[in-house]
């Protein structure tokens, strides 16, 4: 009777969830080569928000370089690419990213006009882009704009351009610089980060409701350390800790009120006033700003 009930025991025992591999399932690597990246970001599976870390060490959001993480998005590179599927960048709409509404999306091999803001030669943009020609003069390249300078891209939006085109060329930033002024940057975007679900903010940290894109009255947060407190904000990750705050929401908060030179200024040198790609961003974002 005795050694039928130890073996039994020992049976359980075997069954019994190891406590190492318990609390490995819910580690999270937040190390990519010489980059440290805070909660809610890391490099496996347990971490809130995913990203990837190349073999030579880079930060990729999917297929996307990561340049910078902020308190409030993720600045991705969108380099011109002719050929880039519309459903490689599904990867920028989840349920926890979403790209600004401020950045205007150039795409290819489009149907129809309906929602695109204007049409762009090949040849001009191009050039402007140090780009091979991507095929016929008459195959124009159409940007897509939110119509706002605030707020996300929708998945719904999404799946309308992955359903009228094919290809997506690039993507223009409007942003501000070191100096606080305006600009425009080509083969960038913005993807705006959150997480769901009731503030899970530190001791000394401020929760940030952020209205989602899915626009049924959802919303996601963000954590942000009180002044004088560095740290991620989250109560479940690094916390806020005392000392002057490096955090910073670096995305406009309001409206901009820019004028057309501001806007030629910003797109950059290589591009004339005159040209088409010019006149083109500058009534995209003059109709975006006005809205």
């Amino acid at each position: 009777m005795v050694p039928s009930l130890l073996f039994a025991l020992l049976l359980l025992d075997a069954a019994a969830p190891s406590p190492s591999i318990a609390v490995e399932s819910t580690r999270c690597d937040r190390t990519c080569g010489s980059t440290t990246v805070l909660y809610p970001f890391g490099f496996s599976a347990g971490c809130q928000i995913l990203l990837n870390c190349s073999a030579s060490g880079e930060v990729r959001l999917g297929t996307y370089l990561v340049r910078n993480v902020t308190a409030s998005s993720l600045i991705v590179d969108v380099s011109a690419s002719c050929n880039r599927s519309i459903r490689d960048a599904a990867v920028l709409f989840s349920d926890r990213l979403s790209v600004a509404a401020s950045n205007a999306l150039f795409l290819r091999n489009c149907t129809g006009s309906e929602g695109q803001e204007c049409s762009i030669g090949t040849e001009i943009i191009s050039k402007r882009l140090n780009q091979t020609s991507c095929g016929r003069t008459e195959d124009d390249i159409r940007c897509y704009s939110s119509g706002r300078t605030e707020g996300f891209y929708s998945k719904k939006n999404f799946t309308e351009m992955a359903n009228r085109c094919k290809f997506l060329f690039t993507s223009l930033r409007y942003g501000r610089d070191a100096f606080n002024q305006s600009t425009l940057e080509f083969e960038s975007a913005e993807v705006e980060w959150w997480l769901q679900g009731d503030c899970r903010c530190a001791a000394n940290a401020n929760c940030y409701r952020i209205d989602l894109p899915s626009g049924n009255g959802t919303t996601g947060y963000r954590c942000s350390c009180n002044e004088g407190f560095t740290g991620d904000g989250f109560a479940d990750g690094g916390g806020c800790a005392g000392g002057p705050s490096e955090l910073h929401q670096t995305t406009p908060t309001g409206k901009e009120h820019l004028n057309v030179g501001e806007l030629i200024e910003g797109i950059g040198v290589g591009i004339v006033a005159g040209s088409c790609l010019a006149v083109a961003v500058v009534l995209l974002y003059v109709k975006l700003i006005r809205k």
